[in-house]
């Protein structure tokens, strides 16, 4: 069996359904009203007050507790839909996080998760679309103690746009369908084009429909707009059909629209896995049971920590120290190699400076004079350069220096690097548009960092510019 338990405003509900994913059934339900402003509070909830309701409400109904999953509907959620470049699952990852906390300037105790909606294709870049939910991680936590105090062994938390974003996918793939969301305080729509997800249309605060001709004129309005969307867009494809659910007293109006509108309109579908399942929280509820991969919630099921990411992580640490071992290596035979060459041309500068003092020189090898001083100029800076890495070394722990140099395949070249009051700043290139997030997840998995984060991801002739700010724990000196 599993247990769903759905926090919506000051209502908490509770549904109980059967684990057969192809036939999902619900066995029971119940719903509390927390009316009470010392326990809930605008989207607030005093968890320790919580846990006695949660804990009694569980006894009396006689739900499960091993299998229970958290499904958050309310404000202390913040969403956004983005755009990032193509990766893997890790690399992904710290995109949306890097790109949330930057673009929203969250701070850096939030949790962030994602699930993905598909790629696009735009001017010949591809880059994956998702779906970005963060939570502050003082809020999780509190859910999670809640879940534990009451003897709940919670395998996901997840939020109920991520969930429904997944099952409206499962609904209609062979048709362009616009899926309206009518709720007592608001409304969203949902384009989809053959199963792909297109546009999120949110309007808040609205006033509720009390009258069939409100409802009416408000629904004509929504697919109005998103008719107009569809038209601007490259490849026009016409809304083919409109499915309605919600919250609101008003969808069985629907009915008397099907004439007026030119088009299908009706009650949302339900898979044949949902057949038994009738109203709008209990499809939410629904879903959270059928879909439950970590892409979507917050925290992963409990007791699942895999041992082949404890090997990997290993692994990564010894090839970790091994780079670090062969860089300072190297960047000591660089620098070696540098003095020894300037001291060279510096030498041989000052003898053929005295010939031409003493005027003994013909013309030709006054000109080979002035190409060797060229080359003096050049490697001074080039000396220059290697000796500011050389002072930033030698001000860094090794383990950090080897990060400075660290080069996976050339993909990543360090140009330059700065450190004062524990803020190191690295400018570089990298050769493939996700490497830059690789890096910025290898510095924040070392265990130095306070905080890792990247700015001016800008494409340029050869690779994409960035510029990386962290944090060092410790002293750094």
């Amino acid at each position: 069996m599993i247990l769903v338990i759905l926090f919506e405003g000051q209502y908490i509900r509770f549904y109980q359904f059967s684990d057969n994913p192809h036939d999902l059934e619900l066995k029971k339900s119940s719903v509390i009203d927390l009316n009470e402003k010392e326990i809930y509070n605008d989207d607030v909830y005093d968890l320790t007050k919580l846990e006695t309701i949660v804990r009694d409400e569980v006894k009396k109904q006689k739900y499960p507790r091993k299998n229970v999953k958290i499904l958050l509907n309310n404000r202390q959620l913040i969403l956004r839909e983005l755009s990032v470049p193509m990766g893997n699952e890790d690399e992904t990852q710290t995109m949306v996080a890097n790109e949330m906390i930057m673009s929203l300037n969250l701070s850096n105790d939030y949790v962030v998760t994602y699930t993905k909606l598909g790629n696009t294709n735009e001017n010949g870049i591809e880059e994956q679309r998702v779906f970005a939910s963060a939570i502050q991680e003082k809020t999780l936590a509190g859910y999670k103690q809640m879940m534990k105090a009451c003897r709940l062994r919670c395998s996901s938390i997840q939020t109920s746009t991520a969930n429904l974003l997944q099952y409206l996918c499962t609904v209609e793939k062979d048709k362009t369908v616009l899926f309206v969301e009518y709720n007592t305080d608001h409304v969203r729509s949902f384009l989809f084009e053959k199963g792909n997800f297109i546009l999120l249309r949110t309007l808040k605060d609205i006033i509720e429909y009390r009258d069939e001709e409100a409802f009416t004129q408000s629904l004509f309005d929504n697919i109005a707009k998103m008719d107009q969307f569809q038209f601007t867009r490259n490849r026009y494809q016409p809304i083919e059909e409109i499915q309605i659910f919600g919250n609101n007293p008003n969808l069985e109006t629907f009915k008397k629209l099907n004439q007026d509108s030119g088009r299908p309109i009706t009650l949302l579908d339900k898979p044949i896995m949902m057949r038994t399942i009738s109203n709008y929280y209990q499809v939410l509820a629904g879903a959270c049971a059928l879909f439950d991969t970590h892409t979507i919630g917050f925290l992963p099921a409990y007791g699942k920590k895999s041992k082949s990411r404890e090997k990997i992580k290993n692994k990564s640490k010894n090839r970790l120290l091994m780079t670090a071992v062969v860089s300072l290596l190297l960047m000591g035979l660089a620098c070696g190699s540098a003095f020894a060459y300037d001291y060279y041309l510096q030498s041989k500068l000052n003898e053929i400076t005295a010939q031409i003092t003493q005027r003994e020189v013909p013309l030709q090898e006054a000109n080979q004079i002035i190409n060797e001083f060229s080359s003096v100029n050049s490697l001074d800076q080039t000396l220059t350069s290697i000796q500011d890495m050389k002072d930033l070394t030698v001000k860094l722990t090794p383990a950090v220096s080897a990060l400075l140099t660290w080069n996976k395949s050339g993909d990543i070249q360090i140009a330059s690097a700065a450190y004062a009051n524990q803020v190191l700043e690295l400018n570089g290139i990298a050769v493939n548009n996700t490497d830059c997030a690789a890096y910025a997840r290898l510095l924040d998995n070392s265990g130095l960092f306070y905080t890792v984060s990247y700015t001016g991801f800008e494409a340029r002739e050869g690779g994409y510019e960035f510029v990386m700010t962290a944090i060092l724990k410790g002293s750094g000196e």
